[in-house]
């Protein structure tokens, strides 16, 4: 929902921090890779959310490390960087949006693919085993 009201008032909130056109303009032309990355996050707090209740946050942590630091980062840098000519330097912000889509991407698609693959079953039976054997009565008396 924010991103579809960021792209349909991309203007009036870009108002809100700034008057410059120039400002407008690069925050203009990174609009849709920055909802497009914005939703991909969504997905993927989503999904971490659901791997991290099933006990599996080091899946969450190595997907997480990889399409962050090893993809969306350099990818960030090098577009930012490299891929902005003298006469296309506003477009850095856009370069940089698009490398957050990529990386968000990665990560979304690997989170939510791990977490429809999950065997729920053997999660709710190893959560149950767990239940049984502790001894929560101790827990409640300190």
């Amino acid at each position: 929902l924010f991103a579809f009201c960021f792209l349909i008032a991309k203007t009036q909130i870009t108002h809100i921090f700034s008057q410059s056109e120039s400002v407008l303009d690069a925050i203009g032309s990174a609009a849709f890779p920055f909802a497009g990355a914005y939703i991909l996050s969504s997905i993927s707090v989503m999904s971490g959310g659901i791997l991290d209740g099933a006990g599996r946050p080091g899946l969450l942590l190595n997907v997480t490390v990889v399409s962050t630091w090893i993809v969306l980062v350099p990818l960030a840098a090098v577009w930012a960087l490299f891929w902005t000519h003298d006469r296309e330097a506003e477009r850095g912000l856009q370069h940089v949006w698009c490398a957050a889509a990529v990386g968000e991407g990665l990560k979304a698609v690997g989170l939510a693919y791990a977490a429809l693959r999950t065997d729920w079953h053997h999660h709710s039976r190893a959560a149950k085993v767990r239940s049984e054997t502790q001894d929560l009565s101790n827990q409640y008396n300190s």
